[in-house]
């Protein structure tokens, strides 16, 4: 295919081998072949390079290594690089399913939005990573809660690179280690037109649901992400963050007076988190 595609999608990874695979799999599977895929790789090695090259053969694919490391960081330096119309940032563990950029399309020809925002599921259809919204709606600051994570946004191109891309201190990799989605998506909320963004959770991306972890690992994870959830509200406390940060906080928080064993630790872990990512914020702010 020659000229710009209409899908850029960008594709952050590290450490991951199998389940990118699985996820680039997704896109040879797509019925729409108008797209772009890059892949910012953040391993130290060579070793994606034998993954990638039939995947060469079989849709547009750049391979860009990287020095850093850092989800907001690779998808912003990814975007730079990117010449579709439409950027998507898609996790090197997720799947697309087969008619999603289609349906994506053909959503977007038909009413115009500067962002288009989908679900995730697991492979059982159920929830994942959240419990998204069942609904098509357009969003606002109140909204938006329940119904977006970073790779299930599609963005207009020029209005993401206006609003100048992610916050990279937010997410994966970063201090505060996620809401990188949330925390934009609050910037563009304030400056675009009602309408110009968008739900739809017939949408769908599969993930699997790390949420369920228990373990130590899993708890690691919980305190880590919380610490984005503390800093998006230090960041932007306004009317919207301070109730959904009040409701995180007193779920988690009976949650944990309810729990035992991994559960407890987990949801512990939590406002922990949360705690951190909030004074962190504030504290770097000052500085």
């Amino acid at each position: 295919m020659t000229g710009r595609p209409y899908f850029s999608l960008v594709v952050p990874t590290l450490g991951r081998t199998s389940e990118l695979a699985r996820m680039l799999e997704s896109l040879a599977q797509s019925t729409c072949r108008d797209f772009e895929c890059i892949v910012v790789d953040q391993n130290r090695d060579q070793q994606l390079v034998p993954l990638l090259l039939p995947f060469g053969d079989r849709f547009r694919l750049r391979h860009l290594r990287v020095d850093f490391q850092g989800a907001a960081r690779a998808r912003n330096y990814g975007a730079r690089y990117a010449v579709g119309s439409v950027l998507n940032f898609p996790d090197d563990d997720c799947e697309l399913t087969a008619t999603l950029l289609a349906e994506v399309r053909a959503r977007l020809e038909s009413r115009p939005a500067k962002v288009l925002i989908g679900m995730c599921v697991d492979r059982e259809g159920g929830a994942s990573t959240t419990r998204f919204a069942r609904d098509e709606r357009p969003l606002s600051a109140w909204s938006m809660w329940n119904r977006n994570i970073e790779f299930t946004m599609f963005f207009d191109r020029t209005t993401f690179a206006r609003a100048g891309g992610y916050d990279e201190r937010f997410g994966v990799g970063a201090e505060f280690g996620s809401d990188e989605g949330a925390e934009l998506l609050i910037r563009l909320l304030r400056v675009l037109p009602p309408g110009q963004v968008r739900y739809d959770h017939r949408l769908r991306f599969f993930h699997p649901d790390k949420a369920a972890d228990m373990s130590p690992a899993g708890a690691a994870r919980a305190y880590g992400y919380a610490r984005g959830s503390g800093a998006l509200l230090a960041k932007w406390p306004t009317a919207p963050v301070i109730v959904h940060s009040a409701r995180v906080l007193l779920g988690a928080g009976a949650a944990a007076a309810s729990s035992t064993g991994g559960r407890r630790r987990v949801y512990l872990g939590r406002l922990r988190g949360f705690a951190s990512g909030f004074l962190g914020y504030r504290a770097r702010a000052v500085q």
